[in-house]
């Protein structure tokens, strides 16, 4: 005798059903939680992961001319030339379309206006002519849920100093409207601590807002009569800066 397999059975659909939506990628889960829109040319995958990337098309940097002659007709002595810094790179991490890549980015910025280099692991490295165009990506960027890294414009970079000989008791609101009145607006004031122990010292960091006269600081001998000393920050060299959140 021939025995038919009984059709699935309604339970059983239901649970095929589920499978097939449990198996949505959890970016795809956090797009829809966050109401951002899924995007079809990149993945969220581990940056570190060793897996070989498929070959990516590397846009090529535009051609620039230049004329000797042209900064006599744009500066004259009395105006000079305010320094304009090279805004940072920005890394497109889990790229598996180029071509819709750059057609995001064409919503906010023109061809000539940046240009990539394609990375190990599907990252795309992009570099910004200006700082405008630096902005309106990155906010393009986080407005479309698209990951990426990258870092703080040097123009915009709190000014930081070391407060040393000062009580660690000290109030920090005091000290930013003592600086205030001295010409200095502050960003922000850290007390340090022991790296150990974890004590406080009597030290402190303090940000300022960038500005011309950020370097005057370094004059100041004394807040509230108290006796001070205004220094830069000591720099490890052999320390790698590292983001605590996504270990790049």
């Amino acid at each position: 005798m021939h025995h038919q397999n009984p059709p699935p059975s309604a339970h059983h659909q239901s649970m095929s059903a589920s499978h097939h939506r449990l198996s949505t990628s959890k970016e795809e889960a956090e797009a829809d939680q966050q109401g951002l829109p899924k995007l079809d040319w990149q993945t969220m995958k581990n940056p570190k992961s060793n897996k070989n990337s498929p070959h990516l098309t590397t846009a090529a940097p535009p051609t620039k001319t230049y004329n000797r002659f042209e900064i006599l007709a744009q500066v004259s002595e009395s105006q000079p030339l305010p320094q304009q810094h090279k805004p940072p790179p920005i890394f497109i991490h889990g790229v598996t379309n180029y071509n819709q890549m750059i057609k995001s980015i064409s919503e906010v910025a023109e061809d000539e206006q940046y240009y990539t280099k394609s990375m190990a692991n599907n990252v795309i490295k992009l570099n910004c002519s200006t700082s405008d165009t630096y902005r309106n990506i990155v906010k393009h960027f986080r407005d479309n849920g698209i990951f990426f890294h990258t870092y703080q414009l040097k123009e915009e970079r709190a000014f930081r100093v070391v407060l040393k000989y000062l009580h660690h008791s000290t109030d920090v609101q005091d000290i930013r409207q003592e600086l205030f009145e001295m010409g200095h607006s502050v960003r922000n004031i850290v007390n340090a601590h022991h790296r150990q122990t974890k004590e406080p010292l009597n030290l402190f960091f303090v940000d300022l807002e960038p500005a011309d006269n950020n370097k005057d600081i370094y004059d100041i001998t004394a807040i509230q009569n108290k006796i001070i000393t205004v220094e830069p920050p000591r720099v490890n060299k052999k320390h790698i800066p590292q983001c605590i959140r996504c270990q790049q």
